[in-house]
């Protein structure tokens, strides 16, 4: 009987010490450190919807060839630093004219800006790619900026996704070459 009495204690001195471990964690406050410095805006383009698998992109190419329809949209994650707002910020984009070999109204149509919408940090914006006869002969190029205004800088100047210095590139700009061309296989 004593050694039960004791079995049981034993039981009962580890229940109430787990107890108090789990309070005593769980009034543990962690805060994090929070964003300081100037709300930037950059492009977040990413090749893998995984976040551990991902990989950021100061760059792509899309062929039009197969494509159905007119104009095909291709979408820019557009992403600012700090915290979300209580209320829209719009943003503005514009094209770096002495990079960029495709012509606005032919090739592209770019809108001038989106908004961030208040409780977020991020927006899509979306460029319409024309299909045309001069895109079956050559590939262009579309180089996007995003510019500064009233809510946002552009001075986060440097991306190093994975800290290889190979993988360092300006998120303030994305370069897009698209064609219609029919490409020979590999």
């Amino acid at each position: 009987m004593k050694i039960m009495k004791k079995i049981d204690n034993n039981k009962w001195m580890g229940c109430l010490g787990l107890l108090v471990m789990l309070a005593f964690f769980t009034a543990c406050e962690k805060s994090l450190m929070s964003y300081e410095g100037p709300e930037s805006i950059y492009f977040s383009m990413q090749k893998n919807a995984n976040p551990e698998e991902s990989v950021y992109l100061p760059d792509a190419s899309i062929n039009l060839m197969n494509q159905v329809g007119s104009e095909v949209e291709f979408g820019f994650n557009v992403m600012v630093t700090g915290e979300p707002k209580d209320y829209d910020r719009p943003y503005r984009v514009g094209v770096v004219a002495d990079s960029t070999t495709a012509v606005a109204g032919t090739d592209f149509i770019l809108p001038e800006g989106g908004v961030i919408k208040a409780g977020h940090v991020s927006d899509s914006l979306y460029v319409k790619l024309l299909k045309n006869d001069e895109l079956q002969k050559k590939s262009v190029r579309l180089y996007v900026q995003v510019l500064p205004n009233e809510h946002f800088s552009t001075n986060f100047t440097q991306f190093a996704h994975d800290g290889r210095e190979y993988n360092v590139f300006d998120p303030r700009v994305y370069d897009l070459t698209f064609t219609s061309m029919m490409t020979k296989p590999y």
